[in-house]
């Protein structure tokens, strides 16, 4: 059976053409015809996949193919074709860093946990922002009293030099 496009070779002398996979009866295969007297020349198999589409670019001489399993093929030759695929060959391996392992064990960060699982700050501005924000760490002083005492502090005059002066103003 036949399932997709059929294509010129860029110099047209092959046309070539994709096939269909057909469960427990054929393959998917690419096959080769002579453009001239259209005799069959050659067929590449392809298990379990029809082949959907087929491209032959003419500048990097390589074939690409889209096939019904969702992947696409490439053809090369080494001695002919150029750029493309090629250039994937020439690289050459990363080089392995030491110290770009991944981290397994990094503690897990969740900003909204319960209180009894936080864990204590460690940046040095977050620290100092939650000691201004408490009085009684960042040893803020106390407002003088106005009015009547509270809380067994005495209101008005706190020290005797300013009951004197106090008594002085009411004379």
């Amino acid at each position: 059976t036949w399932g997709s496009n059929v294509i010129l070779s860029p110099d047209e002398q092959y046309i070539v053409l994709g096939t269909s996979y057909v469960r427990n009866v054929a393959n998917g295969k690419l096959k080769f015809f002579d453009a001239k007297t259209f005799d069959f020349v050659h067929e590449i198999d392809f298990d379990d996949c029809s082949i959907n589409h087929v491209k032959w670019h003419p500048k990097i001489n390589q074939i690409f193919l889209g096939c019904s399993d969702n992947i696409v093929r490439g053809l090369y030759n080494p001695k002919i074709s150029s750029k493309g695929a090629m250039q994937c060959l020439i690289k050459s391996e990363r080089k392995h860093h030491y110290g770009e392992e991944i981290e397994y064990m990094r503690p897990i960060v969740n900003p909204h946990a319960l209180p009894q699982f936080k864990e204590p700050i460690s940046n040095p501005k977050k620290i100092r922002e939650k000691m201004r924000a408490n009085p009684q760490m960042s040893k803020k002083p106390e407002i003088p009293l106005q009015g009547p005492g509270k809380g067994g502090k005495i209101g008005g005059a706190s020290t005797v030099t300013q009951y004197i002066m106090l008594s002085l103003i009411h004379i």
